[in-house]
């Protein structure tokens, strides 16, 4: 197999216009989009998002995909039978500009079945919303789409039907960042991440910052069977403060060069024997809601707030915690739950300093010396079934230069279950990729103490 490059997956590219039925040409598209965002995966590093703003991931385009030999209309862009309408998330009907689509009945932001499509009776409605204007020859900030067939709407106030690929809005719907009046954990914020359009606001997380500490505790948001047909392919763009960090640049803080620097100032000492760039030993920037735990690109985007993130060690990140990611998202599926997830950080990693005395690693410090986003010790994942109340937190070590006697006496919060999960495919005991266990929800809430109160009626595996 050749080697992960852009001309790989050009390659495939080609490939898939060869298939020469139906069957053929949806395997290729998987494939092209599996070798894509492993590519995206081996790309994480300091430089990541600029390499992508250079030389951006190629997006799958069914239509420049059909080979000339092949008649176009034999291709199916469209998942609508006969007297429905459907709007798919990996067939070309959403651009990066695509509009939010709205239920009328519900007011919520609409997600697709687990098929990757959303399907709609002809003669069913739909809002649609943009937060600059539509594309011509639509205009305003928000329309009412009426299904005609397969991907065919009538707009009402305009003399016009379009397919779904051609209602898009002038830019990429704009995600917002604000601070509310709740308060959460020793006197942090909520923060909200959403959309606000035509005086609605659609909700993604709500997260609990500590703005003095510059420390996210946890980030609350849902998950259903619907995060199966995440959009794929989707680049990356830059992390943004939005406007919090008081101006500081956290980009600079996050540089590998700068990392270790401060580490070394921390302990006294050169911490190189604690980095190694070339085999991803470095700190990276951890998402707490991952990219694809959400649908569409403009929330996909949305994660990408440093208000999401914390230090964590590129190993785990990329090794036994994009496992856990990759599970929940499958398990959810594959149980048709739907879920309230809490994922979040605790505690403050420590190594050993000149003299062997363990010493809290932040990124920064304030004018005073206090300590300014902590590298934690542990990220976790509380999932929570809407309907039974059947919970369960699967925890990961964020320090994989842990021994195991502190593994035991600081890391382990909980009586571990994980043997009785199956749907996980890590190396829960490699510290390198993330130290990994799992517990009741109960038990490890009362012993971190930093979660809001929730209601568990039992184990969930």
């Amino acid at each position: 197999m050749c080697s992960i490059s852009l001309a790989c997956v050009l390659v495939l590219v080609l490939s898939c216009g060869q298939a020469r039925d139906v069957a053929q040409r949806e395997e290729a598209e998987l494939v092209f989009a599996e070798e894509v965002d492993i590519y995206v995966e081996q790309l994480k590093d300091e430089d990541l998002e600029a390499k992508l703003f250079k030389e951006s991931v190629p997006v799958w385009d069914p239509q420049k995909a059909v080979p000339q030999d092949v008649d176009p209309s034999f291709i199916p862009i469209s998942g609508g039978r006969s007297g429905t309408c459907a709007i798919g998330t990996r067939n070309g009907d959403l651009a990066m500009d695509q509009p939010l689509l709205v239920s009328p009945t519900t007011q919520q932001i609409m997600q697709p079945s687990k098929d990757a499509f959303i399907t709609l009776d002809s003669g069913d409605s739909i809002y649609m919303y943009c937060t600059g204007s539509f594309l011509a020859p639509l205009r305003g900030k928000k329309i009412t789409a009426t299904c005609v067939e397969e991907n065919i709407f009538s707009i009402e106030g305009f003399d016009v039907s379009l397919p779904m690929n051609e209602i898009r809005c002038t830019a990429m719907v704009a995600h917002l960042l604000r601070k509310t009046s709740r308060t959460c954990y020793n006197g942090a914020v909520i923060i909200e991440i959403g959309f606000e359009v035509v005086d609605n606001f659609f909700p993604l997380m709500e997260i609990c910052h500590n703005m003095d500490q510059q420390v996210t505790h946890y980030n609350h948001y849902t998950m259903g069977p619907y995060n199966a047909a995440y959009q794929r392919s989707i680049p990356r763009p830059q992390f943004m403060p939005g406007g919090f960090f008081n101006g500081d640049d956290v980009n600079a803080r996050y540089s590998q060069a700068q990392q270790k620097r401060t580490v070394d100032s921390i302990l006294g000492l050169d911490s190189s024997s604690y980095f190694d760039v070339p085999k991803n030993v470095y700190m990276a920037r951890g998402h707490m809601a991952a990219k694809v735990d959400f649908v569409y690109a403009p929330a996909q985007w949305a994660t990408f707030y440093y208000v999401n993130t914390a230090p964590q060690w590129q190993t785990f990140n990329g090794g036994n915690w994009e496992r856990v990611e990759d599970g929940v998202r499958n398990f959810v599926g594959d149980r048709g739950l739907d879920l309230d997830v809490y994922t979040g950080t605790w505690g403050v990693m420590t190594l050993p300093d000149v003299e062997g005395v363990q010493k809290e690693l932040y990124l920064a410090f304030d004018e005073n010396g206090n300590g300014l986003i902590p590298v934690p010790k542990i990220y976790y994942r509380v999932i929570i079934d809407k309907a039974s109340k059947l919970g369960l937190v699967v925890v990961g070590v964020n320090n994989i230069h842990a021994t195991q006697e502190q593994l035991e006496e600081e890391y382990i919060l909980c009586e571990d279950v994980s043997d009785m999960i199956q749907w996980i495919g890590w190396e829960k005991r490699n510290t390198t990729r993330g130290y990994m266990y799992a517990c009741e929800v109960t038990e490890f809430a009362e012993r971190m103490g930093e979660l809001p109160p929730l209601e568990v009626s039992g184990l969930l595996y």
